[in-house]
């Protein structure tokens, strides 16, 4: 119900010159071919997330707002297919969810490579759990003057066992994990 009113909101923004899809449950994708970029494209997303953000539907006392993040990426080249312009808005829309919900960002080169370094070590974090590269190492509390067990508790210490055979964690591994959404695989 919910998704059927954020629709029909965006609806009106796409006359003939518009296409707007759903692509899952919670991405949308809107296509817009006469949009001359940055003087249009701007003023668009903008009025699009105005419509996002207004309250689409309200259930006894709780009135439904929902958020979201706009990737926006305009047609380079005249052999740039529908697909990598896609891929292209998408890794914006990623980016741009980082840093918090009701914002727009313009797709930039870099994005690219920086979404691949994330799936990646996504990936690759959750093959090294599956396969035993990611353990717990408990440290004690320990008195530094006589060595002594301050207390009967513990830090819990994530560490990722190297190519050596040595244990060790890279100093942004947890922004990684934050960042790759795998924080309650790692976890669990």
């Amino acid at each position: 119900m919910l998704r059927a009113a954020l629709a029909d909101q965006l609806r009106l923004d796409h006359g003939e010159t518009g296409l707007l899809a759903q692509l899952s449950p919670h991405e949308f994708a809107s296509c817009h071919w006469e949009t001359q970029p940055p003087f249009q494209a701007m003023p668009l997303a903008q009025r699009m997330l105005s419509r996002i953000q207004h309250p689409l539907i309200t259930l006894g006392t709780l009135t439904l707002r929902p958020a979201a993040s706009i990737g926006v990426a305009i047609r380079l080249s005249g052999d740039e297919n529908a697909e990598s312009l896609l891929r292209r808005a998408a890794s914006a829309a990623l980016s741009v969810a980082a840093r918090g919900k009701n914002q727009i960002v313009f797709f930039e080169s870099g994005q690219a490579e920086a979404e691949a370094r994330r799936l990646t070590f996504a990936h690759t974090l959750l093959d090294g759990i599956e396969h035993g590269r990611c353990t717990l190492f408990f440290q004690p509390q320990v008195d530094m003057r006589d060595q002594r067990l301050l207390s009967i508790s513990a830090e819990a210490l994530r560490r990722w066992r190297q190519d050596d055979g040595s244990w060790s964690l890279a100093e942004d591994f947890i922004c990684q994990a934050e960042a790759g959404g795998v924080m309650v695989p790692l976890g669990n």
